[in-house]
């Protein structure tokens, strides 16, 4: 499928700022497995659903061809199912294990700033 078949949502919910949108990039270029295991989600009009800031740093990286499985198209959501998905997808839900990170995820200290900040603390209190 070609990258330019797809159509950015419009009435996507969220948007990511310019260093957040450097790393959702850095991360398809350093663990490209990422998208087959986590697809773009597209209607049946080709219109994305899920993962539009996925797809704008595809475009950015220089993409034009997309893997079979780096996207998923779901027919079977009404419109009101497409809106729900769209807001749902968006929230992040559930609190991390900062223990489980600090003692047992040796790439803790790739995440973003601010749970970095909660993982010293974490450590300090130690």
């Amino acid at each position: 499928m070609k990258l330019n078949d797809l159509i950015p949502n419009k009435s996507n919910p969220r948007f990511i700022k310019d260093e957040k949108f450097e790393k959702i990039k850095k991360s398809i270029q350093d663990f490209p497995k990422i998208l087959s295991l986590t697809p773009i989600i597209i209607d049946d009009d080709n219109i994305i659903l899920g993962c539009n800031m996925r797809y704008q740093a595809l475009k950015e990286l220089g993409f034009d061809e997309l893997q079979e499985d780096w996207v998923k198209k779901e027919s079977t959501l009404t419109e009101q199912e497409k809106k729900e998905f769209i807001v749902r997808d968006n929230v992040g839900f559930g609190d991390w294990g900062l223990d489980l990170l600090v003692n047992d995820w040796r790439y803790a200290e790739e995440l973003n700033d601010r749970l970095l900040v909660k993982i010293r603390r974490v450590k300090n209190k130690s």
